[in-house]
């Protein structure tokens, strides 16, 4: 009786999912910003001066953007690649096309001392504004 209990537990520990490892927290700031539209030049150094907090589980980055001039936003990314040296992640968004690029080894460059970088785009029928971060581990 014993041994049917313990063969039933162990059958039933199989059964459920193995737990998701914990999401990855970095922050970056903005090393370089680009735009293909009319913007005013504040509007760049504006973007320029933004940060953010990447969110990287193993479905999904979360992007959070914070900034003095505009208003602080959160946008989620569906990983869609991530068999190579970069891990490519789309925005769901009806108006315009998002996406994130993160590199695959950035935990290892972080423990040995250094920063990754990241991109993330958006582009519309009219504009494309691409902004280079460069991420760290997040300060606790």
């Amino acid at each position: 009786m014993v041994k049917r209990i313990f063969i039933a537990l162990i059958l039933l520990l199989g059964a459920l999912p193995a737990a998701a490892a914990a999401p990855e927290v970095w922050q970056c700031i903005t090393a370089d910003f680009r735009t293909a539209s009319d913007n005013e030049d504040s509007f760049k150094r504006d973007n320029l001066a933004k940060t953010f907090e990447m969110i990287i589980s193993d479905t999904e980055i979360i992007v959070r953007s914070f900034s003095d001039v505009f208003s602080d936003s959160e946008e989620r990314y569906v990983i869609i690649q991530s068999k190579f040296s970069n891990i490519v992640g789309m925005g769901d968004h009806l108006m315009n096309a998002k996406i994130v690029v993160i590199p695959a080894n950035r935990t290892d460059v972080v423990r040995a001392g250094g920063e990754f970088e990241a991109t993330i785009t958006i582009q519309g029928s009219f504009f494309i504004n691409s902004w280079l971060l460069r991420c760290g581990a997040a300060q606790v």
